[in-house]
């Protein structure tokens, strides 16, 4: 059998059994592609001790016939090489040498080729040495692919290109495909309790936790501190606390620190702080949490009473009066404490109030959650108050903490700190992904493993606890009572809970009364919870996929060290789920980014409206600003794009600020719309409609209008009955919120085709034209007097005495529109400071009666006068 040369001949295949080799000849003319020539199959038999060719097959794809055996000898001679694939080596290397040197035909060479490409496509493709192993051999990506598409198939799931994507993504990322078929059981065979290796993804290990250092050993710290640490309880080094002492915390280094929950990283501040504050300068510890800020207030406060250090708390809340209900813990004494707790807003408003002097001086500045730095609508305000504190206070030692960020080394670079990084768990932590069907069978695995870890009890002594992690606060509330009715000792939590319910609930699951919280990212970014089991019975938060650093920031919580021997994660996924039509990425995809993608970089990038807010705030808090200095005060907002001329400029044309002999000062409305934390362009618009209305007869209610137009109340949702009837008409899911533009555009009488609305729905629309949609504007109901009429409807309500549970049990008898108590407070309290800047403009301004009318609101809201 002649053969074109050049060509080369791949050996794979052996069979002991029947001394067979298949041979596919290759040729070697185009680099590029590998040309398969012939397949053929040699059988062996032995001579005296030595292998000899016995039969040579020429397979065809339709016929197969024998040739000469004497072919085989010459074809493989003339071989440029000769390979053997280094996952499917002759049962006889030795014979197989002496054949070849015998017959002068070149010593086979050991390559790494994919097997599946030999055997079933009579393709030739080299391999790295990632490649994937697939029953003891070596295959490509696209092969491994084809195999997992086969056995995905013959299971009981809905088959998608995501499914198939995330368990090769998987298979890549171990480099074996035996490993996932072997790990994941398809479809009913999943059992995350019964067969828990049927589910676990992966298994981060834990380290010891404790290095060998003892507090006492320090002695830069103070012995009285040292004394306090060791009575807590506090008694050696976590290593995370070690490396920043190393990387200089005592000696006023900034630092940078990354790690863990439960990694120890708050002391580390207090390291730094306290012993500053046991000598007269002051230790400032921001959070953006008012929960977190509180639980720490109460824990410095125990602490540090005993080394006679007082501890502050500013908050930023109003004094709304509402019986039963959250009462503010109020202890500002600036200027007699040492250590002041706040949170970021709360203590900006400080600086902006030109009270900096209160502070005196400041020691150590530790921010919690720098990774907040990116955060919507907040973090250009942090980055701002970052570089005022730098500013006003360069001696003072800067400590900034978080969990999550990609970009350590960058940021710490940005903030002109030393980075210290600490990501080793002290426990260890299973990540399980179960895979299901339908809503009833993610709901089957969620009892099982809530039921299953009620049962578990740590060697130190602490019950099973389960945190589940929905999507939204129908489905926490739902899926609660639901595990409840089932007999799992379970409860919900959400924003839009009374702050005594949710406090009821913190404490209960702290004290062990509940084995199971079902809750949405409320919790997961807030108060700190020891739990043994973290559920994601939802990747999703709202209408948008979880962040890698949110979910990072979640599954944290499970497995405390100190409580828990390991911690355990499981994601219920339902492959090809997606959160709405025409979504790009199916839950599955998701599934497999979080548990493998980084975590995303905190890179703070500031626009023009930010950038203003933020310049005008920083001359606020100093008074004045030498323009030659400007470069000193303003360099440490980071992300700026725009040249501080630009910023100076359009804030002096909307005279907010003055320039004189080169020294830029705020004027009395720049000073009142930053106390406001308004953006510049949009109070001047305010100030711009008060002077309209200067020629014209206020209304009575103009105060309260205008502070309603910063922010209305838009978490209005139709009451079920009424949305499920909806559904049930359109045979489709719709948004639950009134002012969305889908139930908006049913409501205008569009979007119903040929199905007519009941009577329920008729009614309750009806009733909103009489009440909430009452303007006459042109593009009504898509305009904002229907949200400005609603908020009415609630300010009304609490005039009256009304708690913000009362008025959301008016709103939906009367309106069938479902409200939350904790939305409503959380609103009315933020319509408060709206109120007070209403009240600065309109003093600035000389507007005393609508200054007097804000001021009336502000009291009707924060006390109301029940006749």
């Amino acid at each position: 059998m002649k053969l074109p040369k050049p060509y080369a001949a791949i050996l794979f295949n052996w069979n002991k059994e029947k001394r067979s080799a298949d041979i596919i000849y290759f040729g070697l003319r185009d680099k590029k592609e590998r040309r398969a020539l012939v397949h053929t199959r040699l059988q062996f038999i032995y001579e005296k001790g030595r292998m000899r060719v016995y039969k040579y097959l020429r397979l065809g794809r339709s016929t197969s016939f024998y040739i000469r055996p004497g072919f085989s000898t010459e074809n493989l001679r003339d071989a440029n090489y000769l390979l053997v694939p280094d996952t499917d080596l002759p049962w006889d290397n030795n014979g197989l040498i002496e054949y070849c040197s015998t017959f002068k035909i070149s010593k086979p060479k050991i390559v790494q080729v994919c097997w599946s490409c030999l055997l079933k496509r009579n393709k030739w493709t080299v391999l790295e040495t990632d490649s994937i192993k697939y029953k003891g051999h070596r295959i490509c990506e696209y092969c491994s692919k084809n195999e997992l598409t086969a056995e995905l198939q013959k299971s009981n799931l809905y088959v998608s290109g995501g499914l198939t994507k995330f368990f090769q993504q998987q298979a890549q990322r171990e480099g074996s495909l035996d490993n996932v078929l072997e790990n994941i059981s398809f479809g009913s065979d999943q059992d995350p309790v019964r067969r828990p290796d049927s589910t676990l993804f992966d298994i981060i290990p834990g380290k010891k936790a404790e290095s060998e250092i003892k507090v006492n050993s320090i002695d830069k710290l103070p012995r009285k501190f040292r004394e306090q640490l060791v009575s807590d309880g506090i008694k050696t080094l976590l290593p995370v606390q070690k490396a920043a002492i190393d990387s200089g915390l005592l000696t006023n280094k900034d630092l940078l620190v990354v790690a863990g929950t439960t990694s120890g990283k708050t002391l580390v501040g207090e390291f730094a702080g306290i012993p500053k504050a046991m000598k007269g300068k002051k230790f400032i510890y921001l959070s953006p949490l008012v929960a977190l800020t509180n639980q720490k207030y109460e824990q410095f406060k125990k602490r540090y009473k005993q080394l006679e250090l007082k501890t502050a708390i500013r908050v930023g809340m109003s004094r709304i009066k509402v019986e039963g209900e959250f009462k503010p813990i109020i202890d500002d004494q600036l200027r007699n404490s040492n250590i002041v707790v706040a949170t970021y807003e709360a203590f900006d408003f400080l600086l902006r109030d030109s009270r900096k002097k209160d502070l005196g001086e400041i020691g150590t500045i530790v921010i919690d959650e720098i990774q907040m730095l990116v955060a919507e609508q907040r973090g250009f305000r942090l980055n701002g108050l970052i570089a005022r504190l730098k500013a006003l206070f360069p001696k003072s030692q800067f400590i900034y903490l978080s969990a999550t960020i990609g970009n350590p080394e960058g940021l710490a670079e940005e903030l002109s700190a030393d980075c210290v990084e600490y990501l080793d768990r002290p426990i260890p932590l299973e990540r399980h992904t179960v895979l299901t069907d339908n809503e009833a069978e993610r709901f089957d695995h969620l009892y099982n493993i809530c039921k299953n870890e009620e049962k578990v009890r740590s060697k130190t002594g602490y019950k099973g606890q389960s945190l589940v992690f929905t999507n939204s606060r129908k489905n926490c509330e739902a899926l609660a009572r639901k595990l409840k009715r089932r007999g799992v000792n379970s409860t919900y939590y959400h924003a839009g809970l009374t702050y005594t319910h949710r406090k009821r609930v913190e404490r209960g699951f702290e004290k062990g009364r509940y084995s199971t919280v079902v809750t949405t990212i409320a919790l997961g970014a807030g108060v700190d919870f020891p739990a043994s089991v973290v559920i994601f019975e939802n990747l999703a938060m709202g209408i948008k996929w979880l962040s890698v650093a949110e979910f990072h920031q979640m599954l944290g919580r499970a497995g405390r060290f100190g409580f828990h021997a390991k911690g355990k994660v499981y994601l219920l996924i339902e492959p090809g789920r997606k959160i709405f039509v025409g979504q790009k990425e199916t839950e599955e995809q998701i599934a497999f980014g979080l548990l493998t993608k980084p975590i995303e970089d905190v890179e703070p990038v500031l626009d023009t409206i930010e950038e203003e807010e933020e310049v005008l705030a920083t001359i606020v808090s100093f008074d004045q600003v030498n323009i030659s200095d400007d470069k000193m005060i303003f360099v440490n907002i980071l992300g700026r794009s725009n040249p501080l001329r630009e910023n100076v400029k359009s804030l002096r044309k909307m005279e907010l600020i003055t320039i004189e002999d080169n020294v830029i000062s705020p004027t009395k409305l720049g000073r009142a719309v930053s106390l406001s934390f308004l953006s510049p362009a949009y109070a001047i618009r305010i100030v711009q409609e008060i002077q309209r209305k200067k020629t014209k007869h206020y209304e009575d209610d103009f105060a309260l209008t205008l502070a309603i137009k910063i922010r209305s109340f838009r978490s209005a949702h139709l009451a079920p009955r009424v949305h499920g009837d909806i559904e049930r008409i359109l045979k489709s899911t719709i948004s639950t919120n009134v002012f969305s533009g889908a139930i908006l555009d049913l409501y205008s009488g569009g979007g119903w085709g040929s199905n007519n609305p009941s009577k329920l729905v008729i009614d309750t629309f009806s009733n909103w034209t009489k009440n909430i949609f009452t303007c006459k504007c042109g593009d009504k109901p898509f305009c904002d007097c229907g949200e400005i009429a609603f908020s009415k409807i609630i300010v009304e309500y609490r005039q009256k005495g009304y708690s913000p549970s009362r008025i959301s049990d008016e709103i939906r008898k009367n309106y069938n529109i479902l409200t939350y108590p904790g939305d409503i407070y959380s609103w009315l309290d933020s319509l408060v400071h709206h109120l007070n800047a209403i009240e600065r403009l309109a003093k600035v301004l000389d507007e005393g009666k609508l200054q007097k009318s804000a001021t009336t609101f502000t009291n009707d809201i924060e006390n109301p006068q029940i006749e």
